[in-house]
C-alpha cells in the first residue's frame, strides 16, 4: 500500500446548473435569432416604404424643377428664362423649396458633370435650407446610377440617406430621405426584443430551477448516503451502516429514474451489511480461535520445555538424550509459533504499540552486524543519510521487523547474494515520511506468489530456500507488515529488476513533517 493519497474535489456542476444554464442558453439563443429575422425582416419593409415615399418625393422634385424651368407660375425669378422661356434652371431656388409635400429631411441635389450644382434640405418649418456637402458626400451621391434602385449612402454631417438619381436634360436629380426613423425604429424593436427575451430567459431559468430542484430532491438522500458510507470504517464493523436511502414521503415526491437509483442504492447498501456481517463473524471467529489456542499451547508447552531442561540437567539417561534435545527444539519452535500468533491477534484487535523515539539509523546498524554475523557468506551493506534518522515507534517490534527482513533475506538467496538496507526521508503530499528498503540481488520472488506474499502460511521454501536452510512459519512478513500498519505505515515489495526489494515505509515524527 502506498502513501495515503487524498484525491482533490474539484467542484462539479450540478445537474439542475446544467438543465438551467442550457435552458436560459436555448432562450437566449432562439431570441437572439428571432430577433435578428425580425429586425431583418422590419428593415426591408422599412426600406421598401421608404422607397416608395422617395420615389413620389423625387417625382415631386422633379415637378418643381420643370415647373419652375418653365415659368408656369408666372415666375421669372432669376434662374427663369424670361417670360415664356424656355431656358433650364441650373438650381433650384432655395427661396422656394423643393416642392409641395415634401417631408422634413428630405434633400434635393443636382449635379452637372459629377459636380454638385445645388443641394437643398427641408427644415422642420418647411423651409428650404441650402447645404454644402463635402467632398466624400459628394462623390457618394455623384456614385448613385440614375435609375437604378435606391441606394443607401453616408453623407457625413447630414447622416445616413436613402437616395434616388434620375436624369433630366443632362442634369442629375437626385433625392434622397434620412434613414435616422428607420434606425429609431429597428432600435426600439431590437431592445425591445432583447429585454423580452432577457426576461423569458429569467423566467424560465427560475421555474426549470425550480423543478428540477423539486424532482431531484430525493437524489439528495442518495447523495448524503453515499457520503456517509465513504466516511465510515468499514474495515471495523457493520453497525454504523445507514439505513433506507429515502424515506417514504419523499419517495413518493420523486420520478421512476430517481426511484430506481434509490432503490438500487438501498440494495447495495444491504448487500455491503450483509457482506461485512459475515465478515464480522467470521473475523471474530478468528481471533477469538487464535487467541484461544495460544492461551491452551502456551502452558503444556511450558510443562514440557521445563521436564526437558531438567532431563538434560540430570546428567542421566544418556539414550533419551538426542530425543529430549528435539523435544527441546520442537517445543521452542511451537513456542515461538504460539508468540507470532499472539502478536498477530494483539495486531488484529487494534492494540496500541509502544511510541517512543527510535534511533532507525542505529536500529539499522545493529541489525546489520547481526546479519554479519549470521551470514558471512552473504555481503551485507547499508545506506544511511548524514544525519540519523529517527522514528516514533515501538523499538523492540521495529527490531523484528528489520530483523525479520535480514534473515528472509540471507534464508533465501545464496551465497554471495548482496543484501543493502537503505535509509532516506520522503515527502508525500506534505506529510513526512521514513522509507527503509531491503534490497538483495538473488533470484527474486515468484510471481506466483508476489500478489500473497504477505497472507498468513504463506511460504517460499521450494523456490527461494538454499539448500540445508530451514525454513519458517509462513507468518514473519504477515506480522512484519501488522507491525508497519499498526505505526501508521506500510511494508511494500516492490517491482525489481533482479532480486527483491522490501521496503518499510513509517511516518515521520511529527516535527519532521513538511
Amino acid at each position: 500500500m502506498r502513501a495515503p493519497h487524498v484525491p482533490s474535489r474539484r467542484r462539479q456542476p450540478t445537474l439542475q446548473g446544467r438543465l438551467t444554464a442550457a435552458l436560459v442558453v436555448l432562450v437566449l439563443l432562439v431570441t437572439g435569432v428571432t430577433g435578428m429575422t425580425t429586425a431583418l425582416v422590419l428593415r426591408a419593409s422599412l426600406l421598401s416604404q421608404l422607397d416608395s415615399q422617395l420615389a413620389d418625393a423625387g417625382g415631386r422634385y422633379s415637378a418643381e424643377v420643370d415647373r419652375r424651368g418653365t415659368g408656369d407660375a408666372g415666375d421669372n425669378g432669376p434662374h427663369g428664362g424670361g417670360a415664356g422661356g424656355s431656358g433650364r434652371p441650373s438650381a433650384v431656388d432655395p427661396d422656394r423649396g423643393l416642392g409641395r409635400g415634401q417631408s422634413v429631411g428630405t434633400l434635393g441635389v443636382i449635379l452637372s458633370g459629377g459636380q454638385v450644382v445645388q443641394a437643398s434640405v427641408v427644415g422642420r418649418d418647411g423651409a428650404t435650407t441650402t447645404v454644402d456637402l463635402d467632398a466624400a458626400s459628394a462623390a457618394a451621391l455623384a456614385a448613385v446610377r440614375p435609375g437604378s434602385d435606391p441606394a443607401s449612402v453616408d453623407l457625413g454631417a447630414l447622416g445616413d440617406y436613402r437616395v434616388r438619381a434620375v436624369t433630366d436634360d443632362g442634369a442629375t436629380q437626385v433625392t434622397g430621405l434620412p434613414l435616422a426613423t428607420v434606425g429609431a425604429v429597428l432600435r426600439r424593436v431590437v431592445l425591445g426584443e432583447l429585454a423580452l427575451g432577457l426576461l423569458a430567459a429569467a423566467a424560465g431559468g427560475v421555474m426549470t430551477a425550480l423543478v428540477v430542484r423539486r424532482g431531484l430532491r430525493p437524489l439528495q438522500d442518495v447523495t448524503t448516503t453515499a457520503l456517509r458510507i465513504t466516511e465510515l470504517p468499514l474495515a471495523g464493523s457493520a453497525g454504523g451502516l445507514p439505513g433506507p436511502v429515502t424515506s417514504p414521503g419523499s419517495a413518493r415526491g420523486s420520478t421512476a429514474e430517481v426511484s430506481r437509483v434509490s432503490g438500487a442504492v438501498d440494495a447495495m447498501v444491504d448487500h455491503v451489511r450483509a457482506a461485512l456481517q459475515v465478515r464480522d463473524a467470521e473475523e471474530e471467529r478468528r481471533r477469538r480461535f487464535m487467541a484461544d489456542a495460544s492461551h491452551e499451547l502456551r502452558t503444556p508447552l511450558a510443562v514440557v520445555q521445563a521436564h526437558t531442561e531438567q532431563a538434560l540437567r540430570s546428567g542421566r539417561a544418556d539414550g533419551v538424550r538426542p530425543s529430549l534435545e528435539r523435544i527441546a527444539v520442537a517445543s521452542d519452535r511451537m513456542g515461538h509459533l504460539v508468540e507470532d500468533l499472539l502478536l498477530l491477534a494483539h495486531l488484529d484487535a487494534g492494540r496500541p504499540l509502544a511510541s517512543e523515539p527510535v534511533p532507525l539509523s542505529q536500529l539499522v546498524l545493529e541489525e546489520l552486524v547481526d546479519a554479519r554475523a549470521a551470514g558471512p557468506d552473504h555481503a551485507w551493506e547499508a545506506d544511511l543519510p548524514e544525519e540519523p534518522v529517527d522514528v516514533d515507534g515501538d523499538a523492540q517490534r521495529l527490531h523484528q521487523v528489520v530483523a525479520g527482513l535480514l534473515t528472509n533475506a540471507r534464508r533465501h538467496t545464496p551465497a554471495g547474494t548482496t543484501v543493502t538496507m537503505t535509509v532516506r526521508e520522503v515527502a508525500v503530499e506534505g506529510r513526512g515520511w521514513v522509507e527503509l528498503d531491503i534490497a538483495d540481488d538473488g533470484p527474486g520472488v515468484p510471481a506466483d506468489l508476489r500478489e500473497r506474499v504477505f497472507e498468513r502460511f504463506t511460504r517460499a521454501d521450494s523456490a527461494r530456500t538454499t539448500v540445508g536452510s530451514t525454513g519458517g512459519s509462513g507468518l514473519g512478513l504477515a506480522i512484519a507488515r501488522g507491525i508497519a500498519v499498526a505505526h501508521g505505515g506500510d511494508l511494500l515489495l516492490l517491482p525489481a529488476a533482479q532480486g527483491a526489494v522490501f521496503r518499510l515505509r513509517l511516518p515521520a515524527p511529527a516535527a519532521a513533517s513538511l
